[in-house]
């Protein structure tokens, strides 16, 4: 077994890894789908990926949508209420995920200032 243990090339991958998942086109496409949702709706990621996917807005992997949502909630376009429900995709085996609020635009824009 070898040692594959570099901080540094681990950071290289990692950001060469996220600039692919972020792809531009996919991340407009899914804040587009958000954005459109009424304020004070609650969903989870499984709920906006159920809905995009049927809007045909897919990632080139799977991983793109944590990195997507955590986006969305950096830029106050989703925000966490502190409340949990169980998935229900068979693949993700109940586990549980957070419930996000959809924040109207006037706080989405308060919160950009924060």
């Amino acid at each position: 077994m070898t040692d594959n243990f570099d901080l540094f090339e681990s950071r290289a991958r990692r950001d060469e890894g996220m600039d692919c998942v972020e792809e531009p086109t996919f991340s407009e496409a899914v804040s587009g789908v958000v954005c459109d949702m009424d304020a004070g709706v609650q969903v989870t990621g499984e709920d906006i990926r159920r809905l995009c996917t049927s809007r045909g807005v897919t990632p080139h992997h799977p991983n793109a949508w944590g990195g997507v949502i955590s986006g969305l909630v950096c830029a106050g376009r989703l925000r966490a209420t502190g409340e949990y429900r169980q998935m229900a995709d068979v693949k993700s085996h109940a586990r549980e995920t957070k419930v996000y609020r959809v924040p109207s635009e006037w706080e989405s824009f308060l919160l950009k200032e924060l």
